[in-house]
């Protein structure tokens, strides 16, 4: 109850994100499944804390006190809690891209690192900068 959400983007597998909007573009709700489906099939395995990010379309949520991934339904609400993370865990973040669809990349303490391709008009920026927030207030 006293945990305070900072920011939050919808967000799925890295190099996906482009190939997901042509396809719910083209076909609705039928594209946008199939595409949803080879996303998962597509996504590169994570390691270690790095793990903490889905392999299928994804609500990103930055606290004060953790990163929390979320599965996302159809509508990009979050629905099912996948994983957390603590703050002091989270290292660095970027944000960057061109076009529809940009990258969120988060780095971890044990080292490893996860990228994630964030719609551009989702709030991909706000978590990067959440995170380092998070880093610079821990580290002030």
């Amino acid at each position: 109850p006293e945990e305070v959400a900072i920011a939050a983007c919808l967000a799925m597998p890295h190099r996906t994100g482009a190939k997901q909007l042509w396809a719910a573009a083209a076909g609705g709700a039928t594209g946008a499944l199939l595409a949803e489906r080879r996303a998962a099939k597509r996504a590169v395995d994570q390691v270690g804390m790095a793990s903490v990010f889905a392999s299928t379309a994804m609500v990103v949520v930055v606290t004060d006190l953790r990163l929390a991934v979320f599965r996302q339904d159809r509508a990009g609400r979050p629905t099912e809690h996948l994983a957390s993370l603590p703050a002091d865990q989270l290292m660095a973040a970027s944000y960057q891209g061109s076009g529809l669809v940009a990258e969120l990349t988060v780095w971890f303490g044990d080292g490893t690192a996860a990228s994630v391709d964030v719609q551009r008009n989702t709030g991909g920026a706000s978590v990067a900068d959440a995170i380092d927030g998070l880093i610079a207030n821990r580290q002030g």
